[in-house]
């Protein structure tokens, strides 16, 4: 469904490996990513985030300030940032630390 948007995010983007819409209850809308790539632990990664941006909102919300709009997790192999498209859904991009 969005897989041709995705892509040109993937090859547009120095440094990506990933890209994927999720729901915030943790099931991926779509995902693109480079296949084979032995640092890409992607799909697990936002798995586990997903959750962590819930309770980043409402901690944000319960304290006033404002809504969180994104989220960026850097890691020895990824960097992975996240961007809410919607109350429902948010898009991950995975890239090189570099």
């Amino acid at each position: 469904m969005f897989a041709e948007i995705l892509q040109g995010v993937l090859t547009k983007t120095p440094g990506a490996v990933a890209v994927t819409i999720m729901g915030f209850d943790g099931i991926p809308i779509d995902t693109q990513d480079h296949a084979g790539d032995p640092a890409l632990q992607h799909q697990t990664a936002i798995v586990e985030l997903g959750p962590l941006a819930t309770q980043l909102q409402r901690i944000s919300e319960s304290v006033g300030t404002g809504e969180v709009k994104e989220l960026s997790v850097q890691t020895g192999g990824l960097t992975t940032v996240l961007r809410w498209l919607t109350d429902e859904y948010f898009i991950a991009l995975s890239l090189t630390p570099d």
